[in-house]
């Protein structure tokens, strides 16, 4: 750990935790203070920002507008907690000491990992493409300002380039490349969301029959599956997502859930929290408006969950409580009449996307031109083998989470959305076929799964070694063995998440061509780079120079950039002031390409990508090829002009 990571430790952690902290504090918050923390944050972060943008203003505008907002927030906090609006907030107990054990037992051993494993950062993941955004934006700090850039709010929303923005502004504040603060800006990011996690997962476990021990250790648990079971294929979803909005938003979406579940089950929680919440909705919106849709599902079909759950049990419960059920029930109703109607007479349908997107006329004619996610793609990815063995060991549970609204709607979320030809055929009118599957991440396996470990744990300790605690022991057995990659004749489990979880950096990751990245950001100029086609991703998203095409379409189309005859588009072809790498420095064979099969298993092998007589080349003609640098099998040659050729 160097001072610069240090640094910027403290600076991730201060703007999306600490300012929001000290609103909170301040007003006197007593519940819900890590999220209501990070949602300040976050919001204050990204509404300036996006604000600034519109406006053309310059970036130290941005940052004057953002510390004085703070301050405005800071003297609004103050004047809520002397004028008793804080008691929306206030919990019934003080804070359980036994609960920040529980917190603290599982992300400091979080934390020492993540730092000593290193961040996931597997070449050709899109990490790298990520990590491209965030240097567009870092030029964009580095001119100083956001003048020039589009004044339209709909292309604003539509690029979502707040988190990469602050990415760059961090960056630019110490000096370096932002790829030099990424372990840091993902520690910090992984932390919010478990942290989020294991609060949230203690706020829903009480309506269920667990003791105050068995739901810190539900929520434990928890915390672990989304490290080791979240996610999809054989990526886990903290890992591949830690440095992409994607996980600031889902951690935004837990807590406007957490709120709006506190607001629907809870007399004291007030109409005020509105104000909180559509704030953090304009937050999702502008950082990712994937998250946004599975937000408003959610809090829709809770609504309509409830109510519905209500009127038909009547059961007896708080006049309030009852009259809100049913006003935001009806409201989500006419919501999502409203919402339909509106996406099928505003926007023509678009491609299914086959075969992601089925017909059911494949299984009967009677449902012919209804559409659904194919459930044997990209939802059996999210879903696996451990998904199966938590649904069904969450149905012979059933019982007990009658009263779990928020449980309930996830885990049946695929039949309201993936598995739903009407939700099926909107989305396709509003958006594109390749991002539908993204509706499985709203199965709250790992949740669910940690509290079936709380309460199978429960019984075992009530009836001691009985056949009535078999059933509970054997789900509990499958639910780990399924965790683990295997192979077998009958079957075999390429969706386990640990391939992800081993240290890759040095083999496959950013550190693998570390050297090379920081020689070729020195080199002055902004220059095309002439290099295999994976060589050109990692350094077109790392640096400030760049190849002729679209770096992550290169590689995927496995594009030869030495194909025909190389030798003379080289010499003649306006190839000069050019930098030509020749790299081969391989890394190893991707266990995760090879079972997700999202790139080849031997993708980094890119010796195997160059002419064999490249370097005999390049060498025979000094005069058109200067040597820059060289170390380790990998050489940057600079290609010269030569007037003979004008």
């Amino acid at each position: 750990m160097d001072g610069v990571e240090i640094l910027a430790l403290l600076a991730y952690t201060a703007y999306l935790f600490g300012t929001g902290a000290v609103i909170v504090v301040l007003a006197g918050v007593r519940r819900n203070v890590f999220g209501l923390s990070y949602g300040i944050s976050i919001s204050l972060l990204v509404i300036t920002q996006v604000l600034a943008r519109s406006l053309g203003s310059s970036v130290a505008s941005w940052w004057a507008l953002l510390h004085v907002l703070l301050l405005a927030f800071a003297g609004c906090a103050l004047v809520i907690r002397y004028c008793g609006g804080s008691k929306m907030v206030t919990p019934r107990r003080n804070f359980d000491i036994l609960q920040f054990v529980g917190w603290t037992s599982v992300i400091v051993p979080f934390a020492v990992y993540h730092w000593v494993v290193g961040p996931y950062t597997e070449v050709p993941s899109d990490f790298w493409s990520h990590l491209g955004a965030v240097k567009e934006q870092l030029s964009i700090v580095e001119r100083g300002g956001f003048s020039g850039l589009s004044d339209n709010w709909v292309d604003v929303i539509r690029h979502g380039t707040a988190v990469p923005f602050f990415h760059g502004v961090i960056a630019d504040n110490l000096g370096v490349l932002p790829i030099k603060l990424v372990r840091s800006a993902t520690l910090v990011s992984s932390v919010i969301i478990l942290t989020i996690t294991y609060w949230f997962t203690l706020r829903i476990t009480r309506n269920l029959p667990l003791s105050n021990w068995m739901s810190v250790g539900a929520a434990c648990v928890a915390v672990v599956l989304f490290v080791v079971a979240y996610g999809v294929s054989s990526f886990s979803y903290i890992r591949y997502y830690a440095y992409f909005p994607h996980l600031l938003n889902l951690s935004l979406m837990f807590i406007i859930v957490g709120l709006y579940v506190d607001y629907l089950g809870h007399r004291e929680t007030n109409r005020n929290i509105f104000a909180v919440i559509v704030m953090f909705l304009v937050t999702v919106l502008l950082i990712n408006q994937q998250e946004l849709l599975f937000v408003l599902v959610l809090l829709l079909s809770l609504s309509i969950w409830r109510f519905t759950r209500m009127t038909i049990s009547k059961e007896a419960c708080d006049k309030t409580l009852l009259i809100r059920a049913r006003v935001m029930g009806s409201l989500a109703t006419a919501a999502s009449l409203v919402g339909i109607g509106a996406g099928f007479l505003m926007f023509g349908s678009g491609d299914w996307g086959r075969p992601h997107v089925i017909d059911l006329g494949h299984v009967s004619e009677i449902f012919r031109g209804l559409p659904i996610a194919n459930p044997g793609l990209r939802f059996w990815d999210t879903l696996g083998l451990h998904g199966v063995v938590i649904y069904c060991w969450y149905l012979y549970h059933w019982g007990k989470f009658i009263r779990a609204d928020y449980i309930n709607v996830a885990m049946f979320s695929p039949l309201i959305t993936l598995l739903n030809p009407i939700f099926v055929l909107w989305f396709l009118h509003i958006g594109s076929w390749d991002a539908l599957w993204r509706f499985a991440y709203l199965m709250p396996v790992p949740i669910v799964g940690g509290i079936l470990v709380g309460l199978t744990v429960q019984d075992l300790i009530k009836w001691k070694v009985r056949p009535k605690s078999l059933p509970g022991c054997l789900f509990l057995v499958a639910s780990v063995v399924t965790l683990m990659p295997f192979d077998t004749e009958l079957i075999s489990n390429d969706n386990s998440r640990f391939p992800s979880l081993v240290r890759l950096e040095q083999s496959n990751g950013a550190l693998l061509w570390g050297d090379l990245i920081e020689a070729v950001e020195v080199i002055e100029g902004k220059r095309i780079l002439i290099t295999d086609s994976i060589t050109n991703y990692v350094l077109s998203s790392a640096t400030k120079h760049g190849g002729k095409w679209e770096p992550k379409e290169t590689w995927q189309q496995r594009r030869d950039l030495f194909h025909g005859d190389y030798k003379d588009r080289l010499l003649y072809y306006g190839r000069d002031n050019s930098l030509l790498i020749i790299n081969q420095r391989d890394g190893s064979l991707s266990e995760t390409g090879k079972r997700s099969g999202h790139w080849w298993s031997d993708v980094l092998k890119v010796s195997q990508l160059y002419p064999r007589d490249l370097v005999q080349f390049v060498e025979e003609r000094p005069d058109d090829f200067q040597k820059l640098w060289n170390n380790n099998n990998i050489v940057i040659y600079e290609v010269l002009r030569d007037p003979a050729h004008y």
